[in-house]
């Protein structure tokens, strides 16, 4: 080969390697940035999240207050700073039931079949109250549904919401994304 047929190639290869090289570099389009907020709806307080599409309630409060006596305001304002610290912190996933401490809790996990950890809880419920009952009700709540709706849903093999899955071991998981996706945006 000549070294002009050489410098031909190894220019071409060169072109093909920036050309490459820059296609993989360039950013994908940029993921929404969601803020969560605690807010009323219809006399009770809920936990929203701002969205491009416009606020979204996605769990309301009424009773849902521990035995140390948080009131559902102050309970909404936590819950919420939570969900924002999770979402900052990539963790927002799932979220899913457990125990901590002897008390039920909801706590987020960033994948399914992962045991609840004590820095990862959302919702500490009162004792004696099925957390996966309290997380359906409380989600559904949010989308308007109603509990004799939810009754009938687990009580039939009727196709759940999307955003409703289980693992291999029957953990009951909510996915967040498709939660807040699926939610209506406020009028």
């Amino acid at each position: 080969m000549t070294k002009y047929r050489l410098f031909s190639k190894a220019v071409t290869g060169f072109a093909i390697a920036v050309t490459v090289s820059s296609t993989m570099a360039q950013p994908s389009p940029a993921q929404e940035t969601l803020s969560f907020f605690c807010d009323t709806f219809q006399g009770n307080y809920v936990t929203k999240v701002r969205t491009t599409k416009g606020n979204k309630a996605i769990i309301i409060y009424d009773n849902w207050a521990t035995d140390s006596g948080e009131t559902p305001r102050k309970r909404c304002q936590e819950v919420s700073r939570r969900f924002q610290q999770f979402y900052n912190q990539n963790t927002l996933q799932y979220m899913r039931t457990g125990i901590v401490n002897h008390y039920p809790v909801i706590y987020v996990t960033p994948q399914k079949e992962v045991s609840c950890d004590e820095k990862h809880v959302l919702i500490t419920l009162k004792k004696g109250t099925n957390p996966e009952a309290a997380l359906e009700s409380l989600v559904s709540r949010s989308r308007g549904d109603s509990s004799s709706a939810i009754a009938k849903m687990s009580s039939q093999n009727s196709e759940k919401p999307s955003y409703f899955s289980r693992d291999n071991q029957g953990n009951f998981y909510v996915d967040i994304k498709e939660l807040i996706e699926t939610t209506p945006v406020e009028q």
